[in-house]
């Protein structure tokens, strides 16, 4: 019997095997996807953390000043994963962070802030220590253009 230089006894299940090759690759698509959005959200999260964090840094430091009406400007970018984010609403020592998710943080500061809230989106903001009911404090609000 002669040989055949093409083997073809794979060719039986060749159609499954490129099912299960396919079906295999389309769950691997949808993992690593799911996997970039977790990642994109968390870094989105992690920002709007740092940014706030900023806000709080500086007024920090307007505060320790204690030049009653000293002012300093700041830019900021509070990303779309943020419902808000409350400074001295609650506390007047503390600021807020509500996610778009649902979920809260809250953070000690080490001044008092006039109550402020931020939304999404791109803020210029100008940070001053006050006097309020006797006490310093410091007020956040929008800057002029």
């Amino acid at each position: 019997m002669k040989k055949s230089m093409l083997d073809d006894r794979g060719v039986d299940f060749l159609g499954m095997r490129l099912a299960i090759v396919l079906v295999a690759s389309a769950l691997l698509i949808v993992m690593a996807a799911a996997y970039m959005k977790g990642q994109a959200n968390k870094a989105s999260m992690d920002e709007a953390r740092r940014e706030a964090g900023r806000i709080a840094s500086l007024a920090s430091a307007e505060y320790a000043s204690g030049c009653l009406g000293s002012v300093s400007v700041l830019s900021v970018y509070i990303p779309s994963s943020v419902r808000r984010v409350a400074y001295g609403l609650e506390d007047a020592r503390a600021y807020a962070i509500e996610f778009a998710d649902g979920t809260n943080e809250t953070y000690a500061a080490a001044c008092r802030f006039v109550p402020a809230t931020l939304y999404p989106g791109r803020h210029r903001l100008e940070l001053e220590a006050t006097m309020i009911d006797g006490e310093y404090a410091v007020s956040i609000r929008e800057a002029a253009e």
